[in-house]
């Protein structure tokens, strides 16, 4: 079942892989935003790491001329929900005008709370934060936390070059003359049509030994006589992706992957895309 699965999964990749267009994302000092291949886009800003309670503040917005900005602040505490109370925000110790107070619920694990923001009151957060260092969450007239903008400028102005909105009436930072009709309209969903998964019989159970010998983050079986099961897949007739174990812990199984042929022949390695920024792996 599992080398079935991953037959497919392998297939739709493949079927898959001409997207609208690329996804992307970006860190800059405090801050982190991810588009994905429908233009959607969403940064994230959070409390430092001596800040005090964890929160976060979301910026979210489609693709397209008339999606507007989608705002919100999330605080959690990691025990309690916080008692029924209003909040008001604060860029650098001076009230958001046009924002007011804001009623927190719940958050869906009942720790912690969130607000969402209304179109006008998100528009006038964005604006009240593009030259701030921090934004505070203040409630009964003391701070109860801290999120950091720095970055923040930055990531948004990137969201909207990305978006096309760069340079329009749109833009949530350095708007220009450019007319909102400018913006290019979200992509159209892809539509993949997964291929019929090729036949797995006769397959071989292990790949060839030595392939990850050189790696020196592999830890080849300690016993050759019952190795653990590597994870082959026969992509096509002739095209097999061998998955032999390159490592095991207690819940955790590693594996290399090459691409060959039905014997074992003409290997090459294969590289899949790391799915989050190269910077963030470390942390």
């Amino acid at each position: 079942m599992r080398t079935l699965w991953l037959a497919m999964a392998m297939a739709g990749l493949v079927a898959g892989a001409a997207q609208a267009f690329p996804s992307a994302t970006n860190t800059v000092k405090d801050w982190l935003a991810v588009c994905d291949n429908l233009g959607h886009c969403t940064a994230f800003g959070t409390t430092p790491e001596d800040g005090g309670t964890p929160a976060f503040l979301e910026i979210s917005r489609d693709a397209g001329p008339a999606a507007a900005p989608r705002v919100m602040l999330v605080y959690d505490d990691g025990d309690t929900q916080p008692a029924a109370q209003s909040w008001t925000l604060q860029v650098d110790g001076a009230p958001i005008g046009g924002v007011g107070a804001l009623s927190p619920k719940g958050s869906d694990n009942d720790k912690g709370a969130r607000v969402t923001l209304t179109p006008a009151q998100a528009a006038s957060l964005i604006d009240a934060i593009r030259s701030g260092q921090h934004l505070q969450v203040v409630a009964q007239g003391k701070p109860l936390t801290d999120i950091s903008l720095a970055g923040s400028a930055a990531i948004l102005l990137w969201v909207d070059a990305d978006q096309g909105r760069a340079g329009t009436v749109t833009a949530m930072v350095g708007k220009g003359v450019g007319a909102a009709a400018s913006v290019p309209p979200a992509a159209p969903v892809p539509v993949i049509t997964a291929a019929p998964p090729a036949r797995q019989g006769g397959l071989a159970r292990h790949a060839p030994l030595g392939l990850t010998k050189n790696n020196a983050d592999c830890d080849e079986p300690v016993d050759p006589k019952s190795p653990p099961d590597d994870m082959n897949v026969r992509l096509a007739p002739g095209v097999v992706l061998w998955g032999p174990a390159c490592d095991m812990a207690a819940y955790n199984e590693i594996y290399q992957f090459f691409l060959g042929d039905e014997h074992g022949g003409h290997m090459r390695q294969l590289h899949l895309p790391v799915p989050i920024a190269p910077d963030l792996q470390s942390g």
